[in-house]
């Protein structure tokens, strides 16, 4: 199994990082703009709890995630695997793949990483983050098996 790359973690973290202090900022908000009702402070300590377990929790999620994330490449499928609490394992046959998608997102864009969507009829999968080399070589891969198949193949 190919791993993503160890600064996906990185990644995860500071997306829920930004959640978790949008989320912080709505809780002050609601505290400053009703402060003189008790409601207001019960719901920006409410949140502002709220807001800290959910950073904890996902911190950990997205340590055990890391471990149990990355894919392979057979000859005719992409098997894609996700973990965390709970595994999956997706297999892509190749035949079923009509659209291949790279992407940087502005935290992935940091460390210089990418991520592939693989889009077939009714749903699409995601492999990142990955660096461009390994991207690009998956992509090429990719392309060059579906077109000695005989493939249909937009790009």
């Amino acid at each position: 199994m190919n791993k993503v790359h160890r600064k996906s973690k990185t990644i995860w973290n500071l997306g829920t990082l930004q959640f978790t202090f949008i989320l912080f900022l709505v809780g002050c908000a609601i505290y400053f703009v009703f402060s003189e009702y008790a409601v207001a402070r019960k719901a920006f300590f409410l949140i502002s709890i709220g807001s800290v377990l959910y950073l904890l929790v996902n911190l950990l999620k997205n340590s055990i995630t890391y471990r149990q994330t990355g894919y392979r490449l057979t000859g005719n499928a992409v098997i894609i695997y996700h973990g965390g609490f709970t595994t999956s394992e997706f297999t892509v046959p190749l035949s079923k793949v009509q659209h291949l998608d790279m992407e940087q997102t502005f935290y992935s864009r940091l460390y210089n990483l990418y991520k592939i969507t693989i889009y077939t009829g009714g749903d699409n999968h995601t492999i990142g983050f990955i660096t461009i080399e390994e991207a690009t070589k998956l992509k090429n891969i990719i392309i060059e098996l579906l077109a000695q198949e005989g493939g249909k193949f937009n790009d």
